[in-house]
């Protein structure tokens, strides 16, 4: 996704939804993002999922920063 996809997800507030997965299990899905360093400057996305049994504990997570120009920093 572009960098202006991510730009309403800085609100602050982690964005949790509830999703079924290809096999029928329900799964949470929590997206975080945020400035990186200052305002205006790289984003910080971090992605969860888990499905409420022992990966809630530790969940799958992945996590990027995505620059202005909408390269990959550090890739």
């Amino acid at each position: 996704m572009p960098y202006s996809f991510w730009l309403p997800f800085l609100s602050g507030e982690p964005i949790v939804r509830e999703i079924v997965a290809s096999d029928g299990t329900p799964c949470c899905v929590e997206i975080n993002a945020f400035w990186d360093d200052k305002p205006n400057g790289d984003i910080r996305v971090i992605l969860s999922i888990d499905d409420g049994g022992r990966d809630a504990l530790m969940p799958y997570g992945h996590d990027f920063i995505l620059s202005p120009d909408g390269s990959f920093v550090g890739e």
